[in-house]
């Protein structure tokens, strides 16, 4: 009955097979005989994933291991897999977000953990991603199976708060392992790094997607301009209206696609709250980063700036901008001297011109998580028809009428400003 169940909400083509592969992955055993299967209930709100819907459930199975002994095994899966309305998912592009994730996951991310595997340092760096379970892509019943770390005690903070200094720290500790294991990769293997990373596809910012994005994006402009307008004096409006006016979604996309310098690598891409899971122990806070539908070779300084724009505490960015950076820089150093490369490869001066140089994709990428952190969400199941209408149509952004959150939106325009970074 559940297989039954499980075929109706992921694949009229999922099968007792599917389910004994993420035993396998999860587990590395062999024989494996499924015992039993536990749906979770229903959790997603509106707003939580738009490109997606989210299935959970436990398997029971056993299997034999490596000794050649019988072992009991539990994997708890999180499953995102097509929404069932045609119209949304084809409003939003669900395809080409699956398929890009499916490729970090089965080629980049697979790449990069048998590089730190080759260091001996697999547990260092593997638990800073969840584990891929299976996945399908065909284009009408994509999905993506991951470890369920909620069962491990991971839980997403709320959007639209910001986080403190200690967890931001924290944080750009978890990005330097990321960013390292590619940096460091890319140095020592640069042929194996290079076929990897090369495969992801750019699936926001390229000029083919100007019609299906661009609309969209001027509603943030005019969203953005208002704050501004009414939250800062005169000379921050006529700034950003003219980096606005200035070719901006072709200059996004220079950034995006063919930037490959020494100072880029694999990225997450979209580095905002949600993207993130925490899991405080007694000893330390743990944390994952989830979320790689916007992955690609990119220069490091976009996960890092868009993170610390979008996610941390604005008094706390204010006062501690020059500290997260140099954390960031000396943590890259230690982690590419871990894995075997000279740290001289990633300099701190280098890298904070970096940031000036593309800060326009964190401007851009910050300017919607910011807007949408600061609202509900949008139901997008309220799409009614089975082909694509237009994104503005249903993701609706209006100037913000409270005060409140124009000035979160204006701090964000003041502190690029302020620094020189625009």
């Amino acid at each position: 009955m559940v297989l039954e169940n499980l075929k109706t909400l992921i694949s009229p083509n999922f099968s007792n097979d599917d389910l004994i592969e993420m035993v396998k992955n999860y587990s590395n055993l062999r024989e494996i005989n499924i015992e039993d299967v536990i749906m979770a209930p229903p959790s997603q709100k509106i707003g939580d994933s738009y490109l997606s819907k989210i299935l959970r459930f436990t398997i029971n199975a056993t299997g034999t291991n490596e000794s050649g002994e019988k072992e009991k095994v539990e994997v708890n899966v999180i499953t995102k897999v097509l929404p069932p309305n045609l119209g949304r998912r084809k409003t939003l592009r669900s395809h080409d977000f699956f398929e890009n994730e499916i490729i970090f996951y089965n080629k980049v991310w697979s790449s990069m953990k048998a590089f730190s595997k080759s260091k001996g340092m697999n547990k260092e760096f593997n638990e800073i991603v969840p584990t891929l379970l299976a996945f399908c892509l065909d284009g009408e019943n994509d999905y993506i199976a991951l470890e369920d770390l909620s069962y491990k005690n991971f839980d997403s903070m709320e959007r639209g708060k910001g986080i403190d200094y200690d967890t931001t720290m924290k944080v750009l500790n978890v990005f330097a392992k990321f960013h390292a294991l590619s940096l460091a990769y890319k140095d020592q293997k640069p042929v194996e790094f290079s076929k990897a990373a090369s495969s992801l596809k750019e699936v926001y910012f390229n000029e083919r997607l100007y019609a299906w994005y661009g609309n969209f994006q001027q509603s943030l402009f005019d969203l953005v301009r208002d704050a501004t307008k009414k939250e800062l004096p005169q000379k921050y409006f006529e700034k950003i209206d003219k980096i606005f006016k200035d070719d901006f979604f072709k200059k996004t996309s220079d950034i995006c696609e063919n930037n490959h310098s020494h100072l880029s690598g694999v990225t997450q891409g979209d580095a905002w709250i949600p993207n993130f899971l925490f899991r405080k122990d007694e000893e330390a806070l743990k944390i994952a980063i989830i979320d790689f539908q916007l992955a690609r070779w990119a220069p490091f300084s976009n996960d890092i700036t868009l993170f610390l724009f979008t996610c941390v505490e604005d008094n706390v960015l204010l006062d501690h901008w020059d500290d997260f950076i140099n954390e960031y820089t000396a943590r890259m150093k230690h982690y590419v001297k871990l894995l075997g490369s000279s740290p001289e490869i990633f300099q701190g001066d280098e890298f904070k011109e970096d940031i000036k140089k593309n800060i326009i994709y964190t401007l851009a990428m910050g300017i919607e998580g910011l807007s949408m952190s600061l609202i509900e969400g949008f139901d997008l199941d309220l799409i009614k028809c089975d082909e694509a209408v237009p994104l503005e149509s249903v993701w609706v952004i209006h100037p913000f009428e409270d005060e409140e959150r124009r000035k979160r939106v204006a701090n964000f325009i003041e502190f690029l400003v302020d620094k020189q970074l625009i």
